[in-house]
């Protein structure tokens, strides 16, 4: 989602079959996210990522899912890395904080999560 482009102001839905469906929002509702975002978080730079777990594994050795949800902690975080980067291409003129990324995750496995938290992430699960 890019404030700053047409293009990217909608929410994208994949299917099963890894098409990537574009749903457009409506410009009133732009500049309301915009306006929540400016109030409710002073502006920060906040991306969330929603990784799934458990039962997508089997999906993944099924060749079902062929996504971000199949790699392991590092792979995800060379994802993230890459979104990260690419989001901060878009918005040349915001310097100086740092994009703080959230994992919204299903992933119970103790070790991945604290693999996540060095990588600089907070996680659902410190959410309480």
């Amino acid at each position: 989602f890019n404030f700053n482009s047409k293009d990217e102001t909608c929410l994208l839905k994949r299917d099963f079959n890894t098409k990537v469906l574009r749903v457009p929002i409506q410009e009133r509702y732009i500049r309301l996210f915009n306006e929540m975002r400016g109030r409710l978080f002073n502006g920060s730079k906040d991306i969330v990522v929603h990784w799934r777990r458990g039962y997508q594994k089997h999906r993944c050795k099924a060749g079902i899912d062929i996504s971000v949800n199949c790699e392991s902690a590092s792979g995800l975080h060379k994802y993230v890395s890459k979104l990260v980067q690419k989001i901060a291409s878009q918005h040349p003129g915001e310097h100086g904080q740092a994009w703080r990324v959230y994992i919204a995750t299903n992933e119970e496995n103790r070790s991945v999560l604290k693999q996540l938290r060095k990588f600089g992430y907070k996680v659902q699960a410190d959410a309480g």
